[in-house]
């Protein structure tokens, strides 16, 4: 099996936990698992093109997405 996931720093604001909530339910259990708790956001392993999908989630929900930045590998070494 190919997996084309990537992580991301996902940057908002969970104050009573409801981001979390939408992004478990939206990631589904297995990909849940992996989600990590940040001071200003989460760390989360998605398709690069589940990326927009999420930002619209949130913003349907009214909550305001500061950034969303995945991780990039350079010359075999995380940055």
């Amino acid at each position: 099996m190919i997996d084309f996931a990537s992580v991301f720093i996902l940057e908002v604001r969970d104050i009573d936990g409801s981001v979390e909530r939408l992004l478990r339910d939206f990631l589904g259990t297995a990909q849940a698992a992996q989600l990590q708790r940040l001071t200003h956001g989460f760390e989360l392993t998605i398709p690069i093109q589940c990326a927009p999908d999420i930002v619209r989630l949130l913003t349907r929900e009214n909550v305001a997405v500061y950034q969303i930045a995945r991780y990039a590998k350079v010359e075999g070494s995380w940055r």
